[in-house]
């Protein structure tokens, strides 16, 4: 016998609905916005599961904070299952937990310029307004790549972060003008056919070649996960 898992179209009480989406986002490997819809409509995940399998899942969904339901696909009734099927077993295991690969922020050597000219500056008083403003820019990005997503974030007081899921990643490479080489420093580029990140540029990154092969294994390896050929475009 073999069984469907689906969402009921429900939040389970005490969770935050924003925070549940972003939680199964990261199980399921998709965008939060899409996952929001796949509870409204209270779509199946997964289909053609053994009894273990279709727990796991289950039991993975509502620690996420969603409903979530496991259909026999003999009389497509909602059934509970019995507590022999609740523990590990064979067959397909729930979504791997998102782990981090790479996370940095710019070189310092980005902002040679701005330290150099505020150094200059020091002799009219400016200097040290420039070489703040320099350290807040400084600190004010960061970039981190995990096993299915890679964040630009921006900010110290407001944030504003741009996030790519990888398995929607086509093509990434880098830059290097003559200082950049200079201080083994460039801009990464990652470009995607998603409509709200097309494209996610990370300047002043220190060894930008040894970065651009870690992001395009990463992204490979999702699309692989996501049963996307390499070369592929995702049309939804």
């Amino acid at each position: 016998m073999t069984y469907s898992v689906r969402l009921t179209k429900a939040y389970r009480d005490g969770f935050d609905a924003q925070q549940v989406d972003h939680a199964l986002a990261a199980l399921f490997r998709q965008d939060a916005v899409r996952v929001a819809q796949r509870v409204a409509s209270g779509a199946t995940i997964k289909r053609g599961v053994d009894a273990a399998t279709a727990e796991r899942y289950r039991t993975a969904i509502e620690a996420a904070g969603a409903g979530c339901a496991i259909d026999d696909e003999a009389t497509h009734l909602a059934i509970d299952l019995p507590e022999a099927a609740r523990g590990t077993g064979a067959g397909t295991a729930a979504p791997e937990e998102e782990t981090t690969i790479w996370e940095a922020g710019p070189s310092l050597a980005a902002y040679v310029g701005p330290i150099v000219l505020g150094g200059l500056l020091l002799v009219v008083g400016v200097g040290l307004l420039v070489w703040l403003l320099t350290w807040i820019a400084w600190k004010s990005a960061s970039y981190k790549l995990t096993t299915q997503r890679l964040f630009l974030r921006r900010g110290i007081v407001s944030r504003k972060v741009q996030e790519l899921e990888l398995y929607r990643a086509t093509d990434v490479m880098f830059s290097q003008g003559i200082i950049e080489r200079l201080f083994g420093i460039g801009t990464v580029t990652v470009v995607a056919n998603d409509p709200t990140t097309p494209q996610l540029v990370m300047p002043g990154i220190a060894d930008p070649e040894k970065v651009k092969e870690t992001i395009r294994s990463a992204y490979r390896r999702a699309r692989r996960a996501e049963g996307v050929r390499v070369g592929e475009r995702m049309v939804e």
